[in-house]
């Protein structure tokens, strides 16, 4: 072991001389130095011997990229330049792209892009409406592989797969207490991943990608057509303000928000907003990840916010409530403005079973997240793409590119003179006192020895960060 340790130190200081050679003569000159070839830079694992089971060849859902890298570690070194190319990449390849060499899902282009007719408010509202009952449906089918049972036990024990100790009784401080309830949580830890492990997220990014990617190409020609409605002023317990449209029928609320601050409170389907200092107060009607109703649950639908203008506020004190999925998709399009984003658990850019997207294209933004947030994935990926501004991620644990099994967390950020923060509030009782855990920054974690881990990302393109 302490002859890799020494042989990366060389290889660090070595390629900094030579940044201008070819990385494998500078390996070859490195690597010469301890009387070794590539050749000898390999791990002696096998994934493939049942005969014996051990935590590699038993582990489920490894990623092949991640297979790969075991197997053969210098492959690491041009996946990694690789991925340098997220930074020039339109939104949607970037997605398809997460997919495709991270996960191995097949990523198909869409092959039905939305058509709205803004011509008038009602033929306008009644596309929006349509497309979040499509999507309400298309859960409906992907629950069904899931009985009642399953889904009690998944509204009770979602969290167990993360490991917690800020709100923890006191018995955590004693170390042997503390490994007793370890243990004991290892069953429903493993069903949990069990049942996460049979929903089909292909089909949840494909289809909900295009609605959200209309909008960050079309919305300022929908904004200049919408423009020459009537605005209407509310001011109720879900809105405040002056808007173009608002539905609020069959536990569907839609709104489109006009050129001024308007404020937004509780749950919402659709917003669309053109400008203004905004506030969305956004929370989720049920506490429970699926709601009472399992086939109710809010995992059912697709949500997103399309913000156009204005340094905006936005808030929740829910968990998935801002681009936060689960066993859905979740959405935010921030055009410009310095905003404010804070978001419980689940937030910012994350997805438990299918896709959380955070797009931001300017401004001095502060993304403030607690557990699972700001660019986290498990079984799905969980985006945070940032084009522009001096920037602030501040978040707890796992998370600011966390991915977990069949996960992929990541951070995007293309410039900037960006700082990522970490307020770990979590004792690491198993092996210290005084030490915190947080699983941030460029993080994959599975759950041992079952399930492999996913992987995590920060992928930044300028700035002093």
């Amino acid at each position: 072991m302490y002859k890799y340790i020494s042989l990366l130190l060389v290889l660090i200081l070595a390629n900094s001389s030579f940044a201008q050679e070819d990385v494998n003569k500078v390996l070859d000159y490195t690597l010469s130095y301890r009387g070794l070839s590539r050749e000898d830079v390999t791990t002696p694992i096998d994934f493939f011997d049942t005969a014996e089971k051990s935590p590699t060849n038993n582990a489920k859902l490894i990623l092949p990229i991640v297979r790969d890298i075991m197997i053969n570690p210098l492959r690491s070194m041009t996946w990694i330049d690789s991925l340098s190319e997220f930074l020039n990449l339109d939104l949607e390849s970037t997605v398809n792209l997460l997919y495709s060499r991270c996960l191995s899902v097949n990523a198909r282009s869409p092959i039905i892009c939305p058509v709205f007719n803004e011509e008038d408010e009602d033929t306008f509202g009644n596309d929006l409406v349509f497309e979040v009952k499509h999507s309400r449906n298309r859960f409906e089918i992907l629950s069904k592989s899931y009985s009642n049972e399953d889904m009690d036990f998944l509204n009770k024990n979602l969290f167990s797969i993360f490991e917690e100790s800020d709100n923890d009784d006191t018995s955590n401080f004693d170390v042997l207490k503390y490994n007793i309830m370890r243990d004991s949580s290892i069953y429903i830890s493993k069903k949990t991943m069990d049942l996460l492990s049979r929903f089909n997220m292909s089909s949840i990014y494909s289809e909900d990608l295009p609605m959200f990617m209309f909008w960050c190409h079309n919305a300022e020609f929908q904004k200049n057509q919408i423009r020459k409605w009537e605005l209407k002023h509310y001011s109720n317990k879900n809105i405040e303000g002056d808007f173009y449209y608002y539905y609020d029928e069959d536990g569907i609320r839609i709104a489109v928000g006009g050129p001024d601050k308007n404020i937004y409170n509780g749950s919402f389907d659709i917003i669309i907003d053109f400008g203004g200092d905004d506030i969305y107060n956004i929370d989720n009607d049920n506490k429970l990840p699926f709601g009472k109703d399992y086939r109710g649950g809010f995992g059912k639908s697709l949500k997103y916010i399309i913000d156009l203008a204005g340094n905006d506020y936005y808030t929740t004190r829910s968990n998935f409530a801002l681009a936060g999925a689960l066993f859905s998709s979740s959405f935010i399009f921030d055009k410009e403005g310095d905003d404010y984003y804070n978001c419980q658990s689940v937030g910012l850019g994350a997805a438990i079973g299918g896709l959380g997207l955070l797009y931001d294209e300017s401004g001095n933004d502060t993304y403030h997240g607690l557990t699972f947030s700001i660019g986290a994935g498990c079984f799905g990926v969980g985006l945070v793409v940032d084009r522009k501004g001096n920037d602030t991620y501040i978040a707890n644990s796992y998370s600011q590119g966390f991915g977990m099994t069949e996960g992929v967390g990541a951070i995007i950020d293309n410039e900037g003179n960006d700082s990522y923060l970490i307020d770990a509030r979590s004792l690491d009782i198993g092996r210290y006192e005084d030490h915190f855990v947080s699983m941030c920054q460029g993080y994959g974690l599975g759950l041992r020895p079952y399930y492999a881990g996913g992987i995590g990302l920060i992928i930044e393109g300028s700035g002093n960060d």
